[in-house]
């Protein structure tokens, strides 16, 4: 009796919610306050825009001012998605199946390994991975079956399916890898510190250990 007063269910999930919040995987406050902005920016004609960048549907989204905040990542909407609007790996798929993805992925879950990145990344402690997290939005620029998307303009229906995803919040004051790299190894003009060169060293290997935690394979001089 009293180890089943011990494991009961909601002993367990308290204890788990607890453990989850000493360390420090459960989405922050600021997290949550900021995909409610987004929601209410969305409901005010604020709308998601679609990164031209990368092999999959992925959207800046904005808050109530109109600024960035997030960057959404749909599902169905990856690389090898039935609704990815980049066209490429759509022919890919359809032309091409034989040379279609990576054998050692899983499809349709890099939704998943997005904000896996982020919980592994606040387990151990390091600060290089923005905030990502699991959400649903719904937003008519999303790409959407035509069919459906047709019956909802002809009924007027404004509201359209949340579409689940990776939403991983944006910062400010960062620039690329291909930009930043170049003027960082040109001595004539980089007055890097040793110190800061340190500390980049030690970021980028972090980086390189956590991608081979979470088995990221894409990783290029666009996406750090």
């Amino acid at each position: 009796r009293n180890l089943g007063k011990m494991l009961s269910p909601k002993k367990t999930e308290k204890a788990g919610l607890l453990e989850a919040e000493e360390r420090n995987i459960l989405p922050s406050q600021h997290f949550r306050d900021t995909i409610d902005e987004v929601r209410k920016a969305i409901s005010q004609g604020i709308l998601p825009t679609l990164i031209q960048q990368g092999s999959s549907g992925s959207y800046f989204c904005k808050d109530t001012s109109g600024n960035i905040v997030g960057v959404f990542k749909p599902k169905d909407e990856e690389p090898y998605g039935d609704f990815n609007p980049k066209w490429g790996k759509w022919l890919q798929r359809l032309l091409c199946r034989c040379c279609f993805g990576r054998s050692c992925l899983l499809t349709n879950v890099g939704y998943i390994s997005e904000s896996s990145a982020s919980v592994v990344c606040r387990t151990l402690g390091w600060d290089i991975v923005p905030e990502t997290e699991v959400v649903r939005l719904s937003a008519p620029v999303f790409n959407y079956n035509f069919l459906k998307r047709s019956v909802r303009q002809r009924l007027r229906l404004d509201q359209f399916p949340p579409k689940t995803g990776s939403f991983q919040l944006f910062v400010n004051g960062y620039e690329g890898a291909r930009q930043a790299l170049p003027r960082m190894m040109d001595s004539s003009s980089s007055n890097i510190h040793y110190t800061d060169w340190k500390r980049f060293h030690e970021q980028f290997e972090k980086l390189v250990v956590l991608d081979y935690l979470t088995r990221k394979t894409d990783r290029g001089m666009d996406n750090w």
